[in-house]
């Protein structure tokens, strides 16, 4: 929206809305979002590579041909060289075109302020003469993650936070489109703020390790709050039951998270057995002969002496695996009957 309240449109109508601007709250967002838009865009329009260049700013290569050493080389061998070397040329002047057809499509997805501030940088006369996507890019990035002029840095860094933790899941929404909402909020914060380490909970002399062990594990948390509760709620209530009784289960990274979460919703049964399964670590039942270890399905010891569980990811545990195999068999037994019962009869005269 604009100040008088319109929708602000860049010129591609298959980005709509997605545009890049400066002067207002959600531009580093924005930035974020226009820039994944744009990346989809041009895979359609032009090529894998096209997509890659603006999704992460990697430059495809294209290596020439050699030519042949030999004095006197044979006819056949002056053709492939001369058919590779017109291959090469054609493919660098493809690439070429895309990439000026991609300049100017990232252009079009800018306000009149952000066109405003590129036309009064000196240094962006270059990049448009090289269709420079790269050098764009990282001109647009630097203005959408600037404090300057718009609100005190402290204020925009309150709010990004606060936006952070209001990263919640749709009822309806998968696990890896709210993964990306969430990893791009995490960026803006942490281009903002700094590695969002919580200092509290680590030695003054901690390693970078530690520090980067201490962030990952809050940022877990942070991405499990914001999970739909009506199809993760016990899973989630699980794991602290877990940490209550001593055991903590907690993913330690956001990856991983993404992958539990994945395997247990839409299957609401499994996140029950799952939850159950794992809050059994330290009742009475694995204590009794012959009860497999939670982590790497062996009989004989504990999940917390267990020598793999820092090998095998959660995700993975023998636990976790069963229980949505046990799930994913009830599932087609009833599926096949239903399947069965609602197939037509045949074979019948009247």
């Amino acid at each position: 929206m604009n100040a008088s309240g319109q929708q602000v449109l860049g010129n591609c109508e298959e980005l709509g809305s997605s545009v890049h601007k400066f002067n207002t709250e959600d531009q580093a967002e924005m930035y974020l979002r226009t820039t994944e838009a744009v990346a989809d865009c041009v895979g359609v329009q032009c090529s894998r590579h096209m997509r890659m260049l603006v999704k992460k700013s990697q430059e495809k290569t294209f290596a020439k041909p050699a030519a042949p050493t030999e004095k006197e080389p044979s006819a056949g061998k002056l053709a492939e060289f001369k058919s590779e070397l017109s291959l090469h040329q054609k493919e660098c002047k493809e690439c070429e075109d895309h990439k000026a057809k991609v300049f100017v499509l990232i252009l079009g997805q800018c306000t009149v302020t952000v066109k405003s501030k590129l036309e009064n940088d000196k240094s962006c006369d270059q990049l448009e003469a090289n269709d420079d996507v790269v050098g764009l890019l990282a001109k647009l990035k630097e203005l959408a993650f600037s404090t300057d002029g718009v609100q005190h840095p402290c204020w925009t860094m309150q709010l990004v936070v606060k936006r952070l933790s209001t990263v919640h899941q749709g009822q309806r929404e998968s696990v890896v489109r709210h993964h990306k909402q969430f990893k791009a909020s995490v960026e803006v914060v942490e281009v903002q703020w700094g590695q969002f380490i919580p200092l509290g909970l680590i030695a003054g002399n901690a390693s970078e390790a530690k520090k980067k062990k201490a962030r990952d594990q809050l940022v877990t948390v942070i991405f499990l709050a914001g999970a739909d509760k009506t199809r993760c709620g016990s899973l989630i209530d699980g794991l602290n039951n877990d940490y209550l009784a001593g055991n903590d289960n907690y993913p330690s990274d956001v990856d991983t998270a993404v992958s539990l979460l994945d395997n247990c919703q839409g299957h609401e049964s499994s996140v029950k057995k799952v939850a159950d399964n794992m809050r059994s670590e330290t009742s009475f039942a694995q204590v009794s002969r012959g009860r497999k270890c939670h982590c790497c399905g062996e009989a004989g010891h504990f999940v917390t002496d267990c020598e793999k569980k820092n090998t095998i990811p959660r995700d993975q545990w023998h636990v976790v695996v069963s229980s949505l195999q046990s799930v994913q068999l009830d599932a087609d037994d009833d599926g096949s009957s239903q399947s069965a019962a609602s197939q037509p009869r045949t074979g019948w005269s009247g």
